[in-house]
């Protein structure tokens, strides 16, 4: 196959880049030129990972705005986590205003920046094909249309975003419906997120016709489906086995991805001492309440190794968690790959990348999931086994020394975790996908030319 170019449109978080930078590697592997176009914070990393880099300009520019920050700020998504959450909102309408407001101006709102910025990149490097973040939308509403450049969505969800017969718009982490009351549960959510989406969808539709294109008539999740190709991190048997995918949906495996960590020997792990990871994730914005109570619940464990990683936002003093006993570690990092390879739990919010690194692993998980990309992949885990999920209000203790100690005990979860592990690595040797892409992008190269 010729050498084609690829771009990927990403938010610069972590739960969204390091997908985008696992297939990258793989395109690159099959002598492809890559390069992402992402907030500036990013940069370090694509380039340390041998791909161009183009930063946001307009879109920066428009983020800060929101913020109160000057574009080149790298604190500018951690204020936008702030404004954004909804874990402080008690009631469904309070959360769904939040949503709407992430939305209407984060999402759509920044859509003309980032086209843009989009064609500062394609005036100098001329990308052949898009892979973009489905919460990108310049690319998914304007750019393929407008400019003839083939569009594919990567999700770096759970699964698929678009939603089906069974199964309503991603977000509030439900599992498909069975039976009339789940047909009834979903027309209530769809009302619901119909409502937040009115105005969302008008605005998105304004920017549309400046550019000569028809209205979309639904969702922008729903409009992606309509792409020859939609490619998820993940697996069919993760993604509750739907059976109401569109056509062109395909999964490309776990798409892991981690920079140079600390090993797991540098912790000083016992061997043969049960392992349970603990953490957080790297989007936090509130209370370290999973690490505080996962400590009170396990310090009275010295037969358990307990490793707890901060994150880089926080340091290991700042948690409070006072004197450990020497059972536990906590760090602000460590490699996953390393320390899953001999974990027997996973104790996390849900965050996609330590989700899926965990059942790549065939390790069993205790989820606490609060927001966004957390709720789908707790649902999933129940739904296929692999793991539990415990609510916030729920999180005490002894709630959550003893779903440790189930998903330890009963082998039923780590035989379902392995064969999630499974179902991701025949994902991953599956080229079929990734032919798609090629052929894609090598069929708008020769167009070109032959313009």
């Amino acid at each position: 196959m010729t050498n084609v170019r690829f771009l990927f449109t990403v938010w610069p978080y972590a739960g969204h880049l390091h997908p985008c930078l696992a297939l990258a590697a793989r395109l690159a592997g099959r002598g492809h030129s890559v390069a992402f176009c992402s907030a500036a914070s990013a940069g370090a990393t694509v380039r340390q990972a041998g791909h161009d880099f183009f930063p946001f300009q307009q879109t920066a520019a428009y983020l800060g705005g929101l913020v109160g920050r000057q574009p080149d700020d790298p604190g500018i998504f951690h204020a936008l986590n702030e404004r954004y959450t909804t874990i402080g909102e008690s009631s469904l309408a309070g959360k769904l205003s939040r949503v709407r407001a992430l939305l209407s101006e984060m999402t759509a709102g920044s859509v003309a920046a980032q086209y843009a910025d989009l064609r500062t990149v394609a005036a100098s490097w001329r990308p052949d094909l898009v892979l973009t973040d489905p919460m990108v939308w310049a690319p998914l509403v304007l750019w393929g249309e407008s400019t003839g450049t083939p569009v594919v969505p990567f999700s770096f969800y759970a699964g698929c975003l678009t939603p089906g017969r069974r199964l309503p718009l991603a977000g509030l982490g439900v599992a498909p419906a069975r039976g009339a009351v789940g047909v009834l549960r979903n027309r209530a959510i769809n009302t619901a997120i119909s409502w937040v989406n009115a105005p969302v969808r008008a605005q998105v539709n304004r920017l549309r016709a400046v550019h000569g294109l028809a209205p979309i008539a639904d969702s922008v999740p729903a409009h992606s489906g309509r792409f020859p190709l939609y490619l998820s991190a993940g697996s069919a048997e993760y993604d509750f086995a739907r059976d109401d995918l569109p056509p062109g949906a395909r999964y490309v495996g776990p798409c892991l991805w981690e920079s140079s960590a600390p090993p797991a020997a540098a912790l000083g792990l016992r061997d043969g001492a049960p392992l349970v990871y603990v953490s957080e994730g790297t989007a936090q914005v509130g209370e370290p309440f999973l690490i505080r109570a996962a400590v009170a619940a396990l310090a009275g464990r010295p037969d358990l190794d307990i490793v707890i990683t901060t994150g880089k936002q926080r340091t290991v003093a700042s948690l409070g968690l006072g004197h450990l006993p020497p059972h536990i570690r906590a760090v602000e990092w460590v490699s996953h790959r390393d320390v899953f390879a001999r974990a027997s739990v996973v104790v996390t919010t849900g965050g996609s990348g330590t989700t899926r690194q965990a059942l790549a692993c065939g390790v069993p998980v205790l989820a606490v999931p609060l927001e966004w990309d957390q709720l789908e992949n707790a649902a999933r885990l129940e739904a296929c086994g692999a793991g539990t999920r415990l609510a916030r209000r729920h999180c005490t203790p002894s709630a959550v020394g003893r779903a440790v100690a189930t998903l330890m005990d009963e082998p039923g979860y780590r035989r379902q975790a392995s064969r999630i592990a499974t179902g991701f690595a025949k994902a991953e040797s599956d080229p079929e996908p990734l032919d798609r892409l090629e052929e894609a992008a090598a069929a708008a190269r020769s167009g070109r030319r032959s313009a």
